[in-house]
């Protein structure tokens, strides 16, 4: 949800500083031919808020909380055209059609239109599940948003395409409801249909209204994988909750199951579960810091790469970690020597000790956005050295998917004595 609202106030501010340049020669103009309202000062913007001239009315603000200002006619205020419409190609393994997505006049339902080769037509609505709302694009665009076009990338498998539509919480007095969900469709004999869901992870088969896991990892023709939860016993072991949906395509059904994750039974699944581990740890020190929970105090200490300039430390706040010799024997757990010793120097993020406590820089990595998921191709044996080949999805600086890239190989060490294993070779996704 943090991530949102930043997101929002990056594009708000963002929006409102080109105003600012597109105005700069009529505000300076006319500065001296009349007199000027009082001036007020943001904080969180650093704009001059008298400066701006926008009212409430003036301010339009789309599904997605973008907010741009409606300029007078002839402006160059930045003025996109609503979302209209969206087309795409559409196959379900036998036959190929066009879908077109459309919002309906009150703005509550999208309505699909799917063209058969022989330019017949059928229609099916979608509406949002109670308090939720539809993604609604921001613009056309960026049409290609409203939803994500599912195909079979797995193997030469004839399975049909699915339509995935996220909607978005509009009830936040309900904490227990996730932030965003999914509802899947289909064609079946030539007709658009949702696919239902059903969760059997407790071994009786329970119906869903919709799917609370955000991200869904392709791993089998018929089978996809939300993002596996990493957990941690008082002895800092890992626990992998692993889950897969099963997709039946004559029943158009997806089913929740759980998976085993042994080597022995799931050496797929196994290797999923490591990749997990992997990356939760490595998210220290790539795309965020352990928690910090005091930001008022810190420490300077002079910057390694520059003495002429400071770092500021935090303590860190995180009761499983003291000092960062307990910081590093987890990582050893888990990670070769050589690839610790390559986080601990190159991570944004520096950890040391100061006056006997744990202290971090906050700071992160930054991210590729046009990289994607990545999913295991497959695996090869060594003895106990396992090298899972992987591939990654590559987008366009639009947003849309180009192809697969080669993702790198993931490599572990595994101990089959105790079913451990340990990392020995890693790529960062981003």
């Amino acid at each position: 949800m943090a991530q949102h609202e930043k997101h929002i106030k990056s594009v708000l501010v963002c929006v409102l500083s080109a105003m600012l340049l597109a105005s700069c020669s009529a505000e300076t103009a006319s500065s001296s031919a009349g007199s000027t309202a009082p001036e007020t000062y943001s904080a969180d913007t650093g704009i001059n808020e008298a400066s701006i001239h926008t009212h409430e009315d003036d301010l339009i603000r789309n599904g997605l909380g973008a907010v741009y200002q409606a300029g007078d006619e002839g402006s160059s205020v930045y003025d996109p055209e609503e979302f209209s419409s969206y087309t795409t190609e559409f196959s379900d393994a036998e036959n190929k059609y066009m879908i077109t997505i459309e919002l309906n006049a009150a703005k509550t339902a999208f309505e699909l239109t799917l063209e058969d080769s022989s330019f017949e037509f059928s229609t099916f609505e979608i509406t949002a599940p109670e308090n939720y709302t539809l993604n609604i694009p921001f613009s056309q665009d960026s049409a290609s948003t409203v939803c994500s076009l599912i195909k079979n990338t797995v193997d030469d498998t004839s399975v049909p395409d699915i339509l995935s539509f996220t909607f978005y919480l509009n009830n936040f007095d309900d904490e227990s409801l996730a932030y965003s969900v999914k509802k899947f469709y289909s064609v079946k004999d030539g007709k658009i249909c949702e696919i239902k869901l059903y969760d059997n992870t407790s071994g009786k088969s329970e119906p869903l209204e919709y799917c609370s896991d955000f991200t869904l990892y392709h791993t089998e023709p018929l089978r996809f994988m939300p993002a596996p939860v990493v957990s941690y016993d008082e002895n800092k072991n890992a626990s992998v909750n692993l889950s897969v949906y099963d997709f039946d395509p004559d029943e158009m059904t997806f089913t929740k199951n759980t998976v085993d994750t042994s080597f022995e039974n799931s050496p797929l699944y196994y290797g999923y579960a490591a990749y997990a581990t992997a990356n939760d740890i490595a998210a220290y020190f790539t795309t965020t810091s352990l928690n910090v929970s005091d930001y008022e105090n810190y420490v300077e200490v002079p910057s390694v790469s520059n003495s002429e300039i400071n770092d500021y430390f935090f303590k860190v706040d995180d009761p499983r970690f003291a000092t960062v010799d307990e910081l590093k024997e987890f990582t050893r757990k888990y990670f070769s020597e050589k690839l610790v010793t390559d986080m601990f120097l190159n991570a944004p993020q520096k950890y040391r000790d100061i006056d006997g406590s744990l202290y971090t820089i906050v700071g992160d990595g930054g991210m590729d956005f046009t990289l994607g998921q990545i999913t295991i191709t497959d695996y090869s044996e060594n003895g106990n050295e396992i090298t899972y080949h992987t591939k990654q999805e590559k987008f366009n600086d639009d947003g849309d998917f180009v192809d697969f890239i080669d993702g790198g190989d993931f490599v572990i060490e595994r101990d089959p004595s105790n079913d451990t294993f340990k990392i020995t070779k890693y790529t960062l996704r981003y």
